[in-house]
């Protein structure tokens, strides 16, 4: 056994004095054997060492008769190397905890599509602007999907970064937010966001997102009659986040 290393304090020496000569030699080799297939086991203080020191003393007290194998360090050692360490992590520790949702399969994919067309073909029957609406298919990173609203006439007052002070503007941006606000609770995975942009933003590769929580939140008011446009443009327009894309 190499120098400075201890099996177990005091453990062995009433061993030896528990054996003949034969026995104690025997015992010894399996204490040896223990040490080789477990190096930290012969460590003073080691975790390893002190659990071994524990475990031997219970089992001297709740089953004395496991001592009259004489391979009974290695037997020890191996029971102990089979139980889980205080000092390991949990397992379940070492699995990333995300709440982030699996990708969305082609069938999803392709139903979140088909919510887009609905508010495109919603603006189309208005006799709005030209607008398209789609869902990209890659989530963020959030594991949520925007659903992109693109107006062909300019939305955006370029020196304010604030959708353009007009009544034509108002009217499309609530009929969307409301469309898109109703028409995505169908959908198979969460739409989180509305990306707003125009024929001016996406050559800067900009969009102005709402959240579509709020956008939930001021449709349902509108509904109820509880928030006048006014109020439900203002906040709105007071919410949108401008996101530059590459």
């Amino acid at each position: 056994m190499r120098r400075g290393t201890v099996f177990a304090v005091g453990i062995f020496l009433m061993v030896t004095l528990c054996f003949n000569g034969r026995a104690q030699t025997t015992v010894q080799d399996w204490q040896a054997k223990a040490v080789e297939k477990y190096p930290d086991l012969g460590v003073r203080g080691s975790s390893l060492n002190k659990r071994f020191i524990d475990l031997y003393t219970g089992r001297k007290t709740s089953n004395p008769e496991f001592f009259s194998n004489v391979q009974w360090p290695l037997l020890l050692a191996d029971e102990l190397a089979a139980q889980p360490s205080p000092d390991a992590p949990n397992p379940q520790q070492l699995i990333p905890k995300t709440d982030v949702p699996p990708p969305a399969t082609r069938g999803e994919i392709d139903a979140m599509e088909e919510i887009a067309g609905r508010v495109t073909d919603l603006m189309k029957m208005a006799k709005f602007t030209q607008t398209t609406a789609m869902v990209p298919g890659k989530p963020d990173a959030d594991g949520g999907y925007q659903m992109i609203i693109i107006s062909t006439t300019p939305l955006i007052d370029p020196d304010g970064a604030t959708p353009i002070k007009s009544e034509s503007v108002r009217a499309w941006m609530i009929m969307t937010m409301g469309a898109a606000a109703v028409y995505t609770q169908d959908s198979p995975k969460p739409i989180t966001g509305i990306d707003y942009g125009d024929s001016v933003t996406l050559k800067k590769h900009e969009y102005y997102v709402l959240d579509m929580s709020l956008a939930r939140q001021l449709q349902q008011a509108l509904k109820a009659n509880s928030i006048d446009l006014d109020a439900a443009y203002a906040r709105l327009c007071g919410a949108l986040v401008k996101k530059t894309v590459p």
